[in-house]
Order: C-alpha cells, then sequence, then structure tokens
C-alpha cells in the first residue's frame, strides 16, 4: 500500500496547527527576481530562498499560523494539502534551523 508525502517525511507534523512562525527580526534581506537573499550577521551566513521560500519569507512579516501558511499554499499552486504539510514542514524545520525564522508565540 502506498504511503503519502506527509507520512513518508520525517517532517511530518512538526507543527500543529496552531503555531506560529515569523522571520527572525536580525535577518538582513533583499529580494532579486522574485527570490530572496538573506544575511545573518550573526552567524556570517548568506542565504537564497527560492520563488516559494520567497512566498512563505513575505507571508512571514507578521507571524502567521502554519494552517495559514498551508491554505494559502494550496491556494495558490496545485498541492495536495497533506503534501503541502509535509513540504512546508520540511521548508520551515530548514530555516528554523538555519536561523532565518522562528516559532513565535
Amino acid at each position: 500500500m502506498p504511503i503519502s508525502a506527509a507520512e513518508a517525511s520525517p517532517y511530518a507534523m512538526p507543527f500543529a496547527d496552531h503555531d506560529r512562525i515569523c522571520r527572525n527580526p536580525d535577518i538582513s534581506f533583499g529580494e532579486v527576481d522574485d527570490e530572496l537573499v538573506a544575511l545573518s550577521l550573526e552567524r556570517g551566513e548568506c542565504f537564497g530562498l527560492d520563488k516559494i521560500g520567497t512566498l512563505v519569507w513575505r507571508a512571514a512579516e507578521q507571524p502567521v499560523r502554519f494552517d495559514a501558511l498551508v491554505a494559502a499554499m494550496t491556494e495558490r499552486f496545485e498541492v495536495e494539502e497533506p503534501t503541502c504539510r509535509a513540504d512546508l514542514a520540511e521548508f520551515l524545520v530548514e530555516v528554523i534551523d538555519a536561523g532565518m525564522m522562528q516559532r513565535c508565540p
């Protein structure tokens, strides 16, 4: 029996619907051709986000709920909700680990 992307991902459910995500205010950033370039002066690292990552970054200008991000992505792109949840969770774990974004109260 095939498993869904959400079941296959190690990041399947690290976020509850009510969890709020926001940008790290210490990250400097700019956009070039609909893609984000961000710099962590604290870590001395530069990051690049593709078009979809940039959309998530824009949405998190103010704290945003995980379920609202999922709804925005599934509305904009042809993606099933379980796949979107898994992919978005994986992305958020990566950018939180990198210090670009954070969970907000």
